[in-house]
C-alpha cells in the first residue's frame, strides 16, 4: 500500500480535505493493528550467535478442534477468523489431548553475517510434527517429523527433532507448527545457531553417556550378587535399573536413535511397557529389601497391588491406545514412589539400619523428579543440573540402594555368626531347645493352617465357587494355562445407571449396587453360571468351564438365568422405588454361544481367571443392542434353545468389530410357559 507523504500534502490544492483523509486512513490502520492476528506481531530478531533461545513466550497458538485447518487456510485467512491466542508460557503445554494444535513465529534475521539455524523441538516424543516456513505469503520450505515417521526421515538425525532454517539476512520467515500427539503435548521450542547447538550438546552426549555407564555397572553389580548368594532382592534390583534405564532412554528418544529406527509402533509402546515394568520390580524390590511380607503387611498388599495393577497395563499397552496406558501408568508409578518412599520411612523408624539409606536414595531420586519439573515450569534456571535432574538423581538413588543392599549383607553375616556362637553356646541343652524348638514349629504350624483356613474362606468370595472348588480340592494346578472351548457369555448392565445414581450419596449407591449384585449372583450360581466378573453394575457370566452339561443345556441355562435375572429385577425395581428411588432401573441382557479361548491369564504372581476373544465381545455388543428388560440373543444360542424357548426374529444389527452383520432374537418366554398360559385363557369360564 502506497502511503501519502507530508510534501503531497502540503503542495496539494486541497489541503483540508486531504488532511482529513489521512486521519481516516491512519485511524483506520490503527484500529487495523488491534484486529490483526496476534501471529502477525509476534516478531523475534536473531543477530549473532544464538544459543538456546526460547521461543515459547513469542509464539501464538490456535486449537485446531475439527482437525482439517490446512497451512493454506492460515495464508489465506484474510478476514481473520482463526481465534490465535498469546502463548503466557516458555514451554506451552496442554496435557493430553488428540486434537491439533498450530503454534507460529516470526524469526527477522539481522545479521549481517549468514550463519545456519537450527529449530529445535526439545523433546523425542511428540507423533507427527509439521513445520511450514513462509516467507512474503508463501511457503517456501516444509518438514514433517514426528516419532510416528522412520528415524531416518528426519532431515538432522538426532534424538529430538531438529529442523535447519535457511534464512538470509534483514529476511523475515514465517515459521508455522502443526502438533498432533496423543502424548502430552508439549512444544519446547528453542533456536540455535548450528555451532553453538552441537557444543552444547556435546556436554548432554558425556552425561547421558555417565548416566547409562553408571546404570550398567549398578546392575552388573547386583546380578554378580543374586548368582553369588541367590537372593531374589538382588535379581528385582538388576530388573528394576534395567527397565528404568530402559526407560529412560527411550524418553530421551536414545532407544529410537540407536536401537529401533523403523519401529515405529514398538517406539511408541516402549515408554509405558519399560515404566510399567519398572514399577513391578521396584515394588518387588521394597517387599524383599525390607522383609515387608513378614513385617508388614498392609504395605505389603498395597505394593503388590500396585506391581499387578502395573503389569496388566503393560499387558494392556500392545492392544490399547497409548494416550490411554500413559495415564494409567503416570498415576501406579506415583503410588509406587509413594509406597517405596512411606516403606522406608517405616521400616527406618523401627531400627532397620539398611532401610536408613534406602529411604535417603528415593528421597534423592524424588528430589531430582523436583528440580527438573521446576526446570520446565521455568521456577529455576535451566543449566546441564538441572536439566539432567532426574538422570542424576537416578544415579545417586541406585548407587546408594546398591550400598544399602551392600549393608544388608554385612548385617545378615553377622546375625548368622551371632547365631551360630549362641548355638555353640547352648549346645549342652541341645535336647531342651530342639524339643522347644518342635513345640514352637508345632504351635506355628498350627497356626499358619488356621490362617490358611481363614485366608482361603475369605478367597473363596473372590473367586467363583466352580474355581475355588476345582483349586481347593487339588483338582487344578495354579499356573498359566488356557484352552479353546465352545461356551455361552452373558453380559448384562443397568441402562442409564450412572445417570441415575449421579444424585444419589455414595453410602446409598454402594447398599443400592450391592443389593443388586448379591441377587444376580445368586441367581448366577442356581442356574451354575460361572460369574467372571463386576464391572460396575455390568455382571458377566459364563456357562460350560470348569464344569459343562453340554452345548445345548449350558445355552439353555444361561437363557433361564437371563430370564429368572429380568424377574428379580422387576422385584427389586419394586423394592427401590419403595426406598425412595423415582427413576426406575432396567437392564439390558446380550447372550452368545462361541468358541473362547478359557483359562488363567496374567503373571506368576497375579492370575486371573477370566475367558476372552471375540465370541466374548459379541456377547457384551449384543447387551448394548438390547432394548431396556430385554434379552437379545444371537443365531448360535438360539439355535440350541429353540425348541425350549420361544424367540422372536429381530433384524441383523451391525456390530464394531465384526465384518458381517449379526442376526439377532429376543427372547420372549418358555415354550412349557407360553403353553400353559394359552391353556389358561383358552379354558371356559365359569
Amino acid at each position: 500500500m502506497n502511503y501519502l507523504s507530508p510534501q503531497h500534502i502540503c503542495h496539494s490544492q486541497s489541503c483540508a480535505r486531504l488532511t482529513g483523509w489521512v486521519l481516516r486512513f491512519y485511524l483506520m490502520l490503527a484500529f487495523g493493528c488491534f484486529i490483526m492476528p496476534a501471529h502477525a506481531l509476534d516478531t523475534i530478531s536473531v543477530k549473532g550467535d544464538v544459543a538456546g533461545l526460547s521461543l515459547g513466550l513469542n509464539l501464538v497458538y490456535l486449537e485446531d478442534e475439527t482437525g482439517e485447518i490446512a497451512i493454506d487456510d492460515l495464508l489465506s485467512d484474510d478476514d481473520q477468523s482463526f481465534a490465535w491466542r498469546k502463548s503466557q508460557q516458555k514451554i506451552p503445554g496442554f496435557g493430553f489431548t488428540t486434537t491439533p494444535y498450530w503454534f507460529s513465529v516470526e524469526i527477522k534475521y539481522e545479521d549481517i553475517i549468514q550463519k545456519n539455524l537450527l529449530l529445535e523441538v526439545g523433546t523425542s516424543l511428540l507423533d507427527n510434527i509439521d513445520i511450514y516456513f513462509v516467507s512474503n505469503g508463501s511457503v517456501i520450505d516444509s518438514y514433517h517429523v514426528g516419532d510416528h515417521y522412520p528415524f531416518s526421515d528426519r532431515p538432522v538425525l538426532h534424538r529430538n527433532f531438529l529442523i535447519p532454517l535457511s534464512i538470509d539476512p534483514g529476511e523475515r520467515v514465517q515459521v508455522y507448527l502443526r502438533v498432533k500427539t496423543t502424548t502430552a503435548l508439549q512444544l519446547p521450542l528453542r533456536l540455535w545457531t548450528e555451532d553453538a547447538f552441537y557444543t552444547e550438546d556435546a556436554s548432554k552426549i558425556y552425561a547421558h553417556g555417565l548416566f547409562y555407564g553408571i546404570m550398567l555397572v549398578v546392575m552388573l553389580f547386583s546380578l554378580f550378587f543374586y548368582f553369588s548368594i541367590r537372593e531374589r532382592q538382588y535379581i528385582y534390583y538388576a530388573l528394576y535399573v534395567f527397565f528404568h534405564t530402559a526407560y529412560q532412554a527411550a524418553a530421551h528418544g536414545v532407544t529410537f536413535q540407536y536401537l529401533w529406527p523403523d519401529g515405529i509402533w514398538w517406539n511408541e509402546k516402549s515408554i509405558a511397557v519399560f515404566s510399567g515394568a519398572a514399577i513391578v520390580f521396584s515394588s518387588q524390590f521394597a517387599i524383599e529389601f525390607l522383609s515387608l511380607r513378614a513385617s508388614k503387611q498392609k504395605l505389603y498388599v498395597f505394593l503388590n497391588t500396585v506391581a499387578a495393577a502395573s503389569a496388566l497395563t503393560v499387558v494392556a499397552t500392545l492392544v490399547v491406545p497409548y494416550s490411554i496406558t500413559i495415564q494409567m501408568i503416570i498415576p501406579l508409578a506415583l503410588l509406587m514412589v509413594a509406597g517405596c518412599f512411606v516403606s522406608g520411612i517405616t521400616r527406618w523408624r523401627e531400627g532397620d539400619k539398611p532401610a536408613q539409606l534406602y529411604t535417603m536414595a528415593w528421597a534423592t531420586f524424588l528430589f531430582g523428579i523436583a528440580l527438573l519439573t521446576l526446570n520446565r515450569i521455568d521456577l529455576i534456571p535451566r543449566n546441564m543440573l538441572t536439566e539432567n535432574a532426574m538422570q542424576v538423581g537416578s544415579s545417586i538413588e541406585v548407587m546408594l540402594l546398591l550400598i544399602a543392599m551392600s549393608q544388608r549383607i554385612s548385617l545378615e553375616i553377622r546375625e548368622r555368626f551371632r547365631i551360630q556362637e549362641k548355638a555353640l553356646a547352648e549346645h549342652q541343652n541341645t535336647n531342651v531347645i530342639l524339643e522347644s524348638r518342635v513345640q514352637r514349629r508345632t504351635t506355628e504350624l498350627a497356626s499358619k493352617n488356621k490362617q490358611l483356613e481363614a485366608i482361603s474362606i475369605k478367597l473363596a468370595k473372590y473367586l467363583s465357587p466352580q474355581i475355588y472348588q476345582q483349586i481347593f480340592q487339588g483338582k487344578w494346578d495354579v499356573h498359566l494355562e488356557t484352552r479353546r472351548k465352545k461356551l455361552t457369555i452373558f453380559f448384562s448392565d443397568i441402562k442409564n445407571f450412572t445417570e441415575i445414581t449421579d444424585s444419589m450419596e455414595p453410602e446409598a449407591l454402594t447398599e443400592l449396587l450391592n443389593s443388586y449384585l448379591n441377587e444376580m449372583a445368586e441367581v448366577a450360581l442356581q442356574f451354575g453360571g460361572t460369574v467372571d466378573k463386576f464391572i460396575g453394575d455390568a455382571v458377566m457370566v459364563f456357562f460350560g468351564d470348569p464344569e459343562s452339561k453340554g452345548h445345548k443345556q449350558d445355552a439353555l441355562d444361561c437363557v433361564m438365568m437371563a430370564m429368572e435375572m429380568r424377574k428379580r429385577m422387576a422385584k427389586l425395581r419394586e423394592k427401590w422405588m419403595s426406598d425412595g428411588i423415582i427413576e426406575p432401573l432396567h437392564i439390558r441382557i446380550g447372550i452368545n454361544t462361541g468358541y473362547c479361548t478359557v483359562g488363567n491369564f496374567g503373571s506368576d504372581n497375579r492370575l486371573d481367571y477370566t475367558i476372552v476373544g471375540g465370541q466374548v465381545n459379541l456377547a457384551s455388543r449384543l447387551e448394548s443392542f438390547a432394548e431396556i428388560d430385554n434379552i437379545l440373543i444371537s443365531f448360535s444360542t438360539y439355535a440350541l434353545v429353540k425348541d425350549q424357548v420361544t424367540c422372536i426374529q429381530m433384524g441383523d444389527v451391525k456390530a464394531k468389530g465384526f465384518e458381517k452383520s449379526i442376526r439377532t432374537y429376543k427372547v420372549v418366554d418358555t415354550v412349557e410357559n407360553l403353553d400353559r398360559q394359552s391353556k389358561l385363557s383358552a379354558a371356559p369360564t365359569v
